[in-house]
């Protein structure tokens, strides 16, 4: 466990603790410009500092740096056998902040293979629970892709023959006007059949994914 105040407290790491925990802009800029002082501190100083870096990167949503630097994190508390932080479990936290920026990124299998893993560690966090159901609802399957695309299709075709009818068919035409104004109305309802349908069956399958993984860990 590490604890906020060390033993030896160094000038830079006096300065640092000056920011406060929530200047999150401050401590990146604080953190970037001593970034050689940090590398010459002890073990707690620095895994402190940089661990307040990393999580000010994620609260600024600079995501791309942050999936760096919480890697680091991560090898740092697993080789030094640090798992609590002011009461927090500092793998997870910082694990969950990665599946999160993935999730930002739309890197979605990334996130959810995360998740999963936080699951195993947790399977009763609704946190967990609830973020990795987004992502399965989230991540488009090539099947809901293309019954999308035929919905829009359908619907733009639909839409364009009911424009026809009233400015060309109808001058005309006008014995074609019911047989034209049909076919434009199911095409309307088949394209929306479609894309409720295909949202009502992906919302099913994402809901069937979870359950399952859910049922496979707590076996």
């Amino acid at each position: 466990m590490l604890h906020r105040k060390t033993t030896y407290q160094s000038v830079v790491f006096q300065d640092f603790e000056s920011l406060g925990r929530t200047n999150y802009h401050e401590i990146i800029r604080f953190c970037e410009r001593n970034r050689d002082a940090m590398e010459t501190l002890n073990f707690q100083e620095y895994f402190i500092m940089e661990l307040a870096y990393c999580n000010s990167l994620f609260q600024m949503e600079n995501y791309e740096k942050h999936l760096e630097v919480a890697n680091k994190i991560i090898e740092l508390s697993i080789f030094n056998n640090v798992h609590l932080f002011q009461g927090e479990d500092i793998y997870q936290k910082t694990l969950f902040q990665k599946a999160q920026a993935y999730k930002t990124l739309n890197h979605l299998p990334e996130a959810i293979h995360i998740t999963k893993e936080l699951l195993k560690m947790n399977v009763n966090s609704k946190e967990y629970q609830s973020f990795l159901k987004f992502c399965y609802i989230k991540s488009n399957t090539l099947f809901l892709e293309n019954l999308r695309g035929y919905g829009v299709l359908i619907c733009f075709v639909a839409a364009s023959i009911l424009v026809l009818n009233i400015l060309i068919i109808e001058p005309f035409y006008p014995q074609k006007v019911l047989l034209f104004h049909i076919l434009s109305i199911i095409g309307l309802i088949v394209g929306a059949i479609l894309l409720v349908g295909g949202l009502t069956v992906h919302h099913w399958q994402a809901k069937s994914k979870f359950k399952e993984f859910i049922k496979e860990i707590e076996k």
